[in-house]
C-alpha cells in the first residue's frame, strides 16, 4: 500500500477506536515497516512463502542493544534465565539464542487463506526488550490456500539461522531453544496428527 492509503487507514483506526487506544501513527508504523528490508519470495506447494533477511534485521536489533552479543560481562537481572543456565545449560560465547514462534491466522473470514508467520525472539535481550515489537523478528510468512508444507519452508528458515549473524567485525552462531505454539501448530509444524484427531 502507498504512504497516504497506510495513513489513510491509520487515521480511520485511530477515529473509531474506544479512546485512550494504541493505535501507531505514520511516523511508528516507518519505524517498524523499514522498505529496505526486502523479502525472498519462494512459491510453494499451495501457495507463497515469504523469507525475510534473517541478518540484516538480527544485526538492526543488535545496533540497538549492543550489550546483547556479550553474555559474560557483568550480570545483567533480565538476563538470569540464560545465565543461570535454565533455558541454555551451556553458554557460549559468541551465540545469539532465539526461541521460535509460529501459529496459523485468518486475517479475513475465510476458510480458503491460511497465513503463518515464523517469529523469532532472541533470548540474548532483556525480558522487556525481548516483546517490543521492534525487536521480533520476522523470520518468514506463509500465504497459501492450505496449512503450509513445513519441509518446504523450514530449510530456507534454518539455512538462515545457521549461518549466523556479522556483527562488529565479529561472526555469532545462532542456536534455537525452543519452539513455542499451541497443539494445532505443534502438530503441523511436527507434521502428527492432532491429539484431537479422529
Amino acid at each position: 500500500m502507498s504512504d497516504a492509503c497506510v495513513a489513510d487507514v491509520l487515521l480511520t483506526m485511530a477515529s473509531i477506536l474506544p479512546l485512550p487506544n494504541n493505535c501507531p501513527t505514520m511516523s511508528a508504523y516507518k519505524e517498524y515497516v523499514k522498505p529496505e528490508i526486502q523479502p525472498v519470495t519462494i512459491p510453494i506447494t499451495s501457495g507463497i512463502c515469504y523469507i525475510l533477511p534473517f541478518d540484516e534485521i538480527v544485526s538492526n536489533i543488535l545496533r540497538r542493544h549492543p550489550y546483547a552479543v556479550n553474555l559474560h560481562h557483568e550480570r545483567l537481572g533480565g538476563l538470569s534465565d540464560i545465565k543461570d543456565g535454565s533455558l541454555c545449560p551451556e553458554i557460549k560465547s559468541n551465540v545469539l539464542y532465539f526461541i521460535i514462534n509460529t501459529d496459523g491466522i485468518s486475517p479475513i473470514r475465510s476458510r480458503n487463506l491460511h497465513v503463518w508467520p515464523i517469529i523469532l525472539s532472541m533470548i540474548n535481550l532483556k525480558p522487556n526488550h525481548r516483546r517490543m515489537l521492534k525487536n521480533l523478528i520476522l523470520a518468514s510468512l506463509y500465504v497459501g490456500e492450505s496449512q503450509p508444507v513445513w519441509s518446504e519452508i523450514l530449510p530456507h528458515v534454518v539455512a538462515q539461522i545457521k549461518s549466523g549473524v556479522e556483527f562488529g567485525r565479529l561472526h555469532y552462531a545462532c542456536e534455537i531453544v525452543c519452539l513455542v505454539a499451541d497443539m494445532p501448530a505443534k502438530s503441523s509444524i511436527c507434521n502428527i496428527q492432532h491429539p484431537t484427531a479422529k
